[in-house]
């Protein structure tokens, strides 16, 4: 079976699933976190809690900002 994971990242919160076959399996909701570090944790530990040692074939991360050359470089909502 293939899962894939979504996750948008929202001024208030952050909210990940993971879907298969177009119906959500999982999915988790957490406060985004303002500093870029404690972001970061988050970000992780919401893609581990998704996969759980699942095997996934891919991830869309949905963020309000300014991307270049694939990187994410600034956002309104999280302080670098």
């Amino acid at each position: 079976m293939a899962f894939y994971i979504g996750i948008d990242i929202g001024g208030s919160k952050a909210r990940g699933i993971v879907f298969s076959k177009n119906k959500v399996v999982k999915d988790i909701e957490i406060i985004t976190p303002l500093k870029l570090n404690s972001f970061k944790k988050n970000l992780k530990q919401i893609i581990l809690v998704l996969t759980d040692g699942m095997p996934t074939n891919g991830i869309g991360i949905g963020v309000a900002g300014i991307v270049t050359k694939n990187r994410w470089q600034s956002s309104p909502n999280i302080l670098f």
